[in-house]
């Protein structure tokens, strides 16, 4: 029993203290001259060194981003008191902790806050300048901020022991209210501040809905000026659309998907731009207030579909002026009316309007106009067939006043005549004359007959001086059997076979010469021969 009770006791201190502690969360720190890669890897480190000081309930990053997403809320930008507080009430904390990472030079600066979320009221603030490699700042230097923050105490590694420096602020627009590194001072701009600590400072300065952040270096014994250039403060957007995640652009930078909510958009007018696959593109300019929320519900429309052939095909399509391929093609398109226009080389073009509704589904056939140009054709003798592009149109001589623009293959046919083809290229708005003087068969059959009696004259004369050379070239053989053998007549034996070989040769020459005509008119011959059987066909 009195393990019992002493277990009860133990778990009751333990409930008890966890119940007392305050539940906080920290916002990713806005990053300042450094990656957003470091900075996320440094609010880690600071996270979890909270966490080991048992003083608070931390909530975990991956709970707060699960909570955020599901209210459609991104903390990339979060920078503001405001923003900061919103975060806070959308996860159900107590207090936020916020801040930024800067660097100058050498020194990196941290600027760190503890916000009560139920007031917005800043409870605590540090700063802490670190000059060195940012490893130390990871190891070392975020366990010093939380020191600094939990006791309120600001702790410069750069400047410890370096003494002061004076700060004289003005700003454009003048009469602007000041904050150093988060703690509000007296008087409006321009105003001079004595004894500040040498080393970098975070400045920030309100005048209405016009506001700006900036890091300054304070140099020891020296009155240190700054201007500052005041710009519009920020509000937020959110945006609801219907279907859910649409793509959201402001000012042409993306943004993420709806629903979500946009922060520190800068006052002012800004071009909203939402699109999601299959649906028109919304465009609005939406005016952005300082410090409040507009909201935009949007219904998107959806595309219509517009089916385009041509007949014939393979035209190019035009839509209100902008090329959108070849026919045929299904183009989604906006609602509304729309000029199609058809193009085509050797085609008049074809326009249309077409007036689409949302979500319509549109098919339509355009016929083409073609060009036309004229063509006479003329043969010797007359009352020749004439055919284009293999279709008999009529008789010569031939007139076509309307033939399609472009290239046509012209056949002239008339029987105990060779055909004819030719080639022509026909213009817009223009006539061609073509004259064609045909060649009878008759006349070819002549040439064959006398080509081939000159063939055989040649063919001919040349065996018979091949053979003659050949007898020649058979007599010096036997001679120079003979040459061989000889004793008294040796002499004129080697002189006649000498002539006879000689006399070979030129005959052989001369065969040969004779022999190329016989070749030549045999194959003028055989392509005449060729050009009737052609013409038979």
């Amino acid at each position: 029993m009195k393990k019992q009770i002493l277990t009860f006791l133990l778990l009751s201190q333990f409930f008890g203290y966890i119940i007392a502690q305050t539940t906080i969360a920290v916002i990713e720190f806005d990053a300042r001259n450094i990656s957003a890669g470091e900075v996320a890897t440094l609010t880690d480190r600071f996270r979890d060194e909270l966490t080991k000081t048992n003083q608070f309930t931390v909530i975990e990053r991956g709970k707060m981003e699960e909570v955020l997403k599901e209210q459609g809320f991104r903390q990339s930008g979060c920078v503001s008191d405001e923003c900061v507080v919103e975060v806070g009430q959308l996860i159900g904390v107590q207090q936020m902790v916020g801040g930024s990472i800067g660097k100058v030079g050498n020194v990196y600066s941290v600027s760190a806050r503890i916000i009560d979320v139920q007031s917005g009221k800043i409870i605590n603030v540090t700063t802490y300048d670190h000059s060195g490699d940012i490893g130390s700042l990871l190891t070392v230097g975020m366990q010093q901020v939380i020191d600094g923050l939990i006791s309120g105490a600001n702790v410069s590694v750069a400047s410890k022991a370096q003494g002061f420096g004076s700060l004289y602020m003005t700003s454009e627009p003048s009469g602007a209210n000041i904050w150093i590194d988060g703690i509000k001072i007296s008087g409006l701009t321009p105003v001079m501040i004595d004894n500040q600590n040498v080393g970098v400072h975070e400045i920030l300065a309100q005048k209405g809905g016009y506001s700006t952040r900036q890091l300054v270096t304070i140099i020891k014994d020296d009155v240190n000026k700054i201007n500052l250039l005041l710009q519009l403060g920020t509000g937020k957007l959110k945006v609801v659309t219907d279907p859910f995640e649409a793509r959201v652009s402001v000012d042409g930078v993306e943004k993420g998907l709806t629903p979500l909510v946009i922060s520190e958009i800068k006052a002012g007018y800004h071009d909203i731009s939402i699109n999601y696959s299959g649906y028109s593109e919304y465009k609005k300019s939406v005016l952005i207030n300082t410090n409040i929320i507009e909201e935009l519900n949007v219904k998107l429309k959806k595309l219509a579909s517009m089916t385009i052939s041509s007949d014939p095909v393979g035209a190019t399509i035009l839509v209100n002026g902008i090329i959108k391929g070849k026919t045929p093609k299904t183009i989604e398109m906006t609602e509304g009316e729309h000029v199609v226009v058809l193009q085509k080389e050797g085609y008049n073009n074809s326009e249309t309007s077409i007036k689409l509704q949302p979500g319509e589904e549109l098919t339509r056939e355009l016929k083409l106009i073609p060009w036309y140009g004229g063509l006479t054709v003329t043969t010797s003798p007359a009352g020749a067939n004439v055919y284009i592009d293999g279709t008999l149109h009529s008789t010569s001589p031939a007139k076509i006043d309307q033939l399609i623009t472009g290239n046509h293959i012209i056949d002239i046919k008339l029987k105990d005549y060779l055909q004819e083809s030719r080639q022509v290229r026909i213009s817009h708005n223009k006539s061609r004359t073509i004259n064609v003087n045909l060649t009878s068969r008759a006349s070819i059959e002549s040439k064959v007959a006398k080509l081939h009696k000159q063939k055989m004259y040649f063919f001919v004369g040349s065996t018979g001086v091949f053979v003659s050379a050949l007898l020649l070239n058979n007599m010096a053989n036997n001679n120079y059997d003979k040459y061989q053998t000889a004793v008294s007549n040796a002499t004129e034996l080697h002189e006649t076979i000498d002539q006879q070989l000689l006399i070979a040769k030129v005959l052989l020459a001369t065969g040969l010469g004779s022999a190329i005509p016989a070749i030549k008119y045999h194959n003028d011959q055989r392509k005449l021969r060729d050009q009737l059987k052609r013409s038979e066909k």
